[in-house]
């Protein structure tokens, strides 16, 4: 029961950004940039694709830090 309410956050979440991705992407918003201005007639994207994917990055980073951590703190206990 609960493993299909994690599958359905999970699947929803991803619904969720692959739908704004895909509408961006379709419309032509999705290289348009954010300084765009709403007066100028180009609509803008849903979604700022460029801070999604610095914060992406920044949870690869601060992940893997983490995980050299573990494995430090591993390496010291079994050693």
């Amino acid at each position: 029961m609960r493993l299909g309410i994690v599958i359905g956050i999970v699947l929803g979440f991803l619904l969720t950004v692959g739908g704004a991705y895909s509408y961006d992407s379709v419309s032509g918003n999705a290289v348009a940039s954010s300084a765009t201005s709403a007066t100028s007639g180009d609509p803008r994207p849903l979604v700022n694709w460029d801070i999604v994917s610095r914060d992406v990055n920044d949870l690869h980073v601060g992940l893997m830090q983490i995980g050299n951590r573990v494995q430090d703190g591993w390496r010291r206990l079994t050693s």
